[in-house]
Parts: structure tokens; C-alpha cells; sequence
């Protein structure tokens, strides 16, 4: 026998005998149900014995066998040097997903676990609060875990490889060849990742270009609208969000809410009135975008009817502030009933509760595209574009609002689901094809922005190789979620020069430490580009005791940064200049939280604005990283996003059970 195979033998059995000790406490647990799992493991014991003695009498005599009268075709497998190690190692995997599974499956169990998650998390936070999110997640988590990650056949097949005998019946579906099959059919014309540039650099040369024909369009994001919030309460407590009664009422001036919003929670209604108030008085625009997140951050109360109910005071302020206006709304991770996740297995109770709610703002071919899984796509319209107060509709030109949660690490039914989820991706390729062949453009809205880490690299690398495909197709692209405002340069997967630009909007939410930030965009008509980006605030601390407080202008992003325009190439030139020079990377995070304490520091050293740079010009997470010289999965340093993007990835697609059996026929018979 060979050192290889010994070392390797020897090393497994060794796994397998700790395993079997680790799992010995558990006879005297007396778990219901639960006397397989100890059958298994003294099958396992002796199974380690006979084979050690298999072994021993190999080492002894190369090639003897050994008689044990349960087929002599498994010995000689066995006997084999390039399977003795596979077999072995094969069937500790197999036996240990089988009773990794039994036990996740039984319920003393579950609530064994979920009672010690409650423990953990009541150190950091109230024990409500901790019993309401193990209690909202728990059963999620473990289910998806389990559906996939945990099934032997895939665990032992695809993940560690322990069984190359054994076909899983999955079939890996690589990100690399679906961008070598988008980006085949890419037109000759735009293959210089140029195209958008040129058409900034048309609007330059036009001599005539201060009275070429706009139009303004506000996006607005996560509200986190918070009905319990009371001013004069406590805005420092161990909870996710705090000025809530139950926080209390300190006496110290300096603890206590303000009526218009306070950091480190989330925002009273007044907010939103106030901001609706402020863009009917001052920014009167022609469109506006919702991109979704109205429900608060105490994700461990939602219900059916809490969730439906703020969707309602959300209807309710859409028209009271802006029926004057075209209104395009989206949902977030927070609009659903059990927050972060959406099940694209079936239809989903929020959507068709927002369908009832946003009928009058979409048409009946878009109602019945969000019904699907919560995308859609309409024409862009204008109100009183003519002049004449009249409904105007730009016919070539579409408004493209895509469901992200089929990309949020934090959806935990993507565990699961993990092959293109609601088909999202190849309802926005044909999309935008059907675009191109008819000679239309798009403006895409989504929540989640694809270059920040909540999205997983799966869905992010093939949104990237979809959006480089219709680069002149979809004119450029806005983004909540992240609750800063920031930017992100779309680049040539073949060139590497800049093709697009994606704009993140802060939030209306002051939560963690933000002001409360919507944008609105002077948007070119003839091509459909934004030429001006301003941002309008509430400086909630500014305003002392917030007596007269009210939103305002802050900044225009190309005056802020003396930027020659908002094409691709002049955000790359911000870039370059975040990188190099300090003064513009420490402005560059003032407008993050666009002067809340979150984003203000006093400075920004090379790290700092190298790590800056990475994030602006790059659109895939990932990438990102590996622009910052840092590996993709850190479980020291990133601990959550490994962990959700190694339980996400690869993406797979399921064989037909018929022909999985057929492959199989062979495996099975030397393990019977």
C-alpha cells in the first residue's frame, strides 16, 4: 500500500471516529425520533474497525482480500488504490449530511438552537427584539440550508468532491460562459465601449446646448417611515432603532428625538410630509421614482399587517403630495412581510398587496409583469411636458425598474433557489433586445446597487455582461439600499473603459447617522441623459432644536467636484482624482451620508482612497476586491457576506431525476 492511500485512509477514519465521539452525547439526549441517528453511528464505528483491519492485513500482504461475505465486487473496488480513499471519504460526507439533516430536521433541536441564538444576540440587544428576528429567520435559514447545501448528494458531489463517483444530478451553470454568450451578439458599432460618451460629447458641441429641451426627474428611497417615532424620546438605546416610547424619556436635551429626525433612527411621518411639501413648493419636477423601503428597521415585528399598512400611508402621501406627478414605484428588501426575502418559488403576498395599492401608476402589460416577481417596464411619461397640463408619452423611451432581492446576500431563499431567481436576468435580456430591435431606450431603476457587497457575485457578474451588451440601450441607471449617495463607473468587460454610470441615491431615512437626501436630475431629452444631478437635504442637527427646519439645496454634482459633464469618462476622471488627491476623496464622503456623522472624517490617507477608487469603478463586489488586493472571501473580516456567497454560489440547474437514477445505477450497487 501505498503512503498516499495510507495518510489519506488514516486521515478519514480518524474524521470519521471523531465525528462518531462528537455525536456520542447525543445517546443521552433521548431525542424523539432520533434512534437512527445512533444505529448510523455505531454503524460507522464498525465500519471504521473493519475496514482498519482491512487495512492492517493490506500493509501486511500487498493485494490479500479479505472475506467478508458482502460481495466480492465491493472488496475489489475497495481493494482498488485510486477508490479505497474515495469510498471512505465518500461515506463519512454521506452519513454525515444524512445526520447533519435528522437533526436540523427535528425540532428539539431547532429550538435548542434558536433558544442559544436568542442568548447570544440578547447581549447586544433586547431580548424582544432577539426573540422576534431568530424567530422571523430561523426556520428560513435552516430549510433553504437544508433544501441544497446540505442534500448528500449535492454536500459530498459539488461542494467538497468526496464522492466523483456519484453524479449529484446538478449541472454548474458558470457566469463566464453566460457573458461570453451575451457578449457575442454585442453590435460592431459599440464595440469601442464608447457609446455614451459620444453622446455627452454631442450635447457639448451643440452650440446651443444651455437651451436643448429637459426635463426634471426626482428619485427618492428609503423612508423607513416609523409610526411609533415620538419626539422628545430617547435616541441612544440598545435596539436596531431607538426614539420609540418604549426607549423612554431622558431629561438631557441632547438624548432626546428632534420633531424632524435623529440620527440612529428611523423617520416620523412629518419627514415625509415635509419633503413632499418642499418638492411641490421648490423642485416641481416632471417625473418621480420610488425606489422602495418604507417599512422601518425592526425587522424582528413585521407582520402582514404592519408591512400593508405603511404601504398604505405610503399610498396615501403619494396622493396627497404628488398625484401632479408621473410615479414610478419599485419595492425594497424591507417591503416584505419576512424582511430581506422573497420566495421566486411562488407568488408573493406583498406584490399583490402593492399591485392593488400602484394600479393607477402602472398600465395592465406592467401589472401583470410585477405580479410575476416584482418587475416591469413602462413608458416614460411626463406631466404637463407640452405645457398644456397634458399626459405626454416619450414612446422610444422606457422606464425599466428590476427586482434585486433575486441578488441580496440577505435573502435566504437564494440558497436555494440559485439559477437565475424569478428569472429576472433573462426577462431583462429579452427586454432590452426587444428594445434594440425596435429602436428604444431604456432608464433602469433597481434597489439594490450590483457593485455593493449585499449583492451576490452570481447575479451582479451577469448584470454587468447584460448592461455592457445594451450599453446604448440603457442611458444610465439609479440605486437606493445603501443609504449613501455614491457612485459607480460601468466598464467594458473586453476594454475596461467606461460604458456607463450608475447613481445611488441616499436615503430619506436618517438611519444609522444620515441626512435625509433625495435627488432630482435636469435629464436631456434627446438622448435621455442626465445633465445636472442636484441633491436636496434636511440637515436635521444643523438646525439646533429644528424650529423652522426645513429641506434645501445642497449641491450639483458636476459644480461640486468641477466635473466637465456626468458622462462615464468624467466619473472616471473623479476617480483618478479621489485616488490622488485627498481633499477631493474627504469632500467625496461628506456627500456620502451628505453631512450626517456617518461618512465625516478628518482624513483620508492612501489605503482610504485606494479602497475609494476600487468601490467608484467597479460595478461587481467582488471586483472590487480584488482591485483593493483583498481576497473574495475573508470569514475573518467579512464574516456574514463569505458566508451567504459560499452558501449562494455556484449557480445550478437541476438534472432530470430519470436520467440522475440511470447515472447512479452503478454507485449504488457497491454501497448496498
Amino acid at each position: 500500500m501505498t503512503k498516499g492511500i495510507s495518510f489519506a485512509a488514516l486521515l478519514l477514519l480518524a474524521t470519521s471516529a471523531s465525528a462518531a465521539v462528537t455525536l456520542e452525547p447525543l445517546r443521552n439526549r433521548h431525542l424523539k425520533g432520533q434512534h437512527k441517528i445512533f444505529e448510523q453511528i455505531d454503524f460507522m464505528q464498525t465500519a471504521v474497525e473493519t475496514v482498519k483491519s482491512y487495512m492492517d492485513s493490506t500493509i501486511q500482504g500487498e493485494g490479500s482480500h479479505v472475506n467478508t461475505g458482502t460481495g466480492d465486487h465491493v472488496w475489489q473496488y475497495l481493494s482498488s488504490k485510486n477508490h479505497l480513499g474515495d469510498f471512505l471519504a465518500c461515506q463519512t460526507c454521506w452519513y454525515g449530511a444524512q445526520e447533519a439533516q435528522s437533526l436540523l430536521s427535528n425540532t428539539a433541536i431547532k429550538q435548542s438552537i434558536e433558544s442559544n441564538l436568542i442568548t447570544f444576540c440578547s447581549q447586544f440587544m433586547r431580548w424582544s427584539s432577539c426573540s422576534g428576528f431568530v424567530n422571523s429567520f430561523a426556520d428560513l435559514i435552516i430549510d433553504n440550508f437544508l433544501a441544497l447545501n446540505l442534500q448528500p448528494d449535492y454536500l459530498c458531489t459539488e461542494t467538497v468532491e468526496f464522492c466523483p463517483q456519484y453524479d449529484s444530478g446538478y449541472v454548474e451553470l458558470n457566469e463566464t460562459s453566460f457573458q461570453d454568450q451575451i457578449m457575442a451578439t454585442k453590435p460592431q458599432d459599440i464595440a469601442n465601449d464608447d457609446f455614451i460618451d459620444k453622446l455627452y460629447q454631442k450635447i457639448a458641441a451643440d452650440p446651443n446646448k444651455d437651451q436643448r429641451p429637459t426635463f426634471k426627474l426626482v428619485h427618492f428611497t428609503d423612508i423607513h417611515m416609523d409610526m411609533k417615532y415620538v419626539a422628545g424620546a430617547n435616541k441612544h438605546c440598545d435596539d436596531v432603532i431607538c426614539c420609540r416610547a418604549s426607549d423612554g424619556f431622558p431629561n438631557n436635551t441632547a438624548s432626546q428625538a428632534g420633531p424632524l429626525g435623529s440620527f440612529g433612527c428611523d423617520v416620523p411621518l412629518d419627514v415625509v410630509t415635509t419633503m413632499g411639501d418642499f418638492i411641490n413648493r421648490e423642485v416641481r419636477p416632471d417625473v418621480v421614482l420610488w425606489g422602495g423601503d418604507v417599512t422601518p428597521h425592526d425587522q424582528y415585528g413585521y407582520t402582514f399587517e404592519y408591512v400593508s399598512g405603511l404601504q398604505e400611508r405610503l399610498a396615501d402621501f403619494f396622493k396627497a403630495n404628488l398625484s401632479s406627478y408621473v410615479l414610478y414605484p419599485l419595492e425594497g428588501n424591507h417591503d416584505f412581510v419576512t424582511p430581506n426575502s422573497q420566495d421566486f418559488s411562488k407568488p408573493d403576498e406583498m406584490l399583490a398587496f402593492n399591485l392593488q395599492q400602484w394600479g393607477q401608476y402602472l398600465d395592465q402589460s406592467a401589472q401583470e409583469e410585477y405580479a410575476k416577481a416584482g418587475y416591469y417596464t413602462q413608458k416614460l411619461r411626463v406631466q404637463n411636458y407640452t405645457g398644456d397640463g397634458s399626459l405626454y408619452t416619450f414612446e422610444s423611451t422606457n422606464i425599466v425598474t428590476v427586482n434585486t432581492e433575486a441578488c441580496y446576500t440577505m435573502n435566504f431563499y437564494l440558497m436555494s433557489q440559485r439559477d437565475d431567481p424569478g428569472n429576472v436576468l433573462a426577462w431583462l435580456n429579452a427586454t432590452l433586445a426587444g428594445f434594440e430591435q425596435r429602436g428604444e431606450i431604456a432608464i433602469l431603476m433597481a434597489h439594490h446597487p450590483p457593485g455593493d457587497a449585499d449583492c451576490l457575485y452570481q447575479w451582479s457578474s451577469r448584470f454587468r455582461a447584460i448592461l455592457d451588451r445594451y450599453q446604448h440601450i440603457v442611458r444610465w441607471s439609479v440605486y437606493g439600499h445603501v443609504h449613501l449617495e455614491l457612485y459607480g463607473v460601468a466598464r467594458g468587460i473586453n476594454t475596461g473603459k467606461p460604458t456607463g454610470v450608475h447613481f445611488w441615491s441616499g436615503s430619506v431615512s436618517t438611519w444609522f447617522e444620515v441626512n435625509p437626501s433625495f435627488k432630482m436630475y435636469e435629464v436631456d431629452v434627446e438622448t435621455m441623459l442626465p445633465v445636472r444631478s442636484h441633491t436636496y437635504i434636511l440637515d436635521i442637527e444643523h438646525g439646533g432644536d429644528q424650529k423652522g427646519l426645513d429641506w434645501e439645496w445642497d449641491h450639483e454634482v458636476t459644480a461640486l467636484y468641477n466635473m466637465t459633464d456626468l458622462s462615464p469618462s468624467s466619473f472616471m476622471a473623479l476617480a483618478d482624482r479621489i485616488r490622488d488627491e485627498e481633499e477631493v476623496a474627504l469632500l467625496y464622503q461628506r456627500t456620502q451620508a451628505n453631512g450626517g456623522n456617518q461618512t465625516i472624517y478628518p482624513t483620508c490617507d492612501e489605503e482610504c482612497r485606494d479602497n475609494m477608487y476600487c468601490s467608484l469603478v467597479n460595478t461587481v463586489y467582488f471586483e472590487a476586491k480584488d482591485c483593493m488586493a483583498l481576497p473574495r472571501y475573508d470569514i475573518m473580516h467579512d464574516p456574514l457576506n463569505t458566508l451567504m456567497e459560499y452558501l449562494s454560489d455556484p449557480w445550478v440547474e437541476k438534472k432530470s431525476d430519470a436520467n440522475k437514477q440511470k447515472r447512479n445505477e452503478y454507485y449504488s450497487s457497491l454501497i448496498q
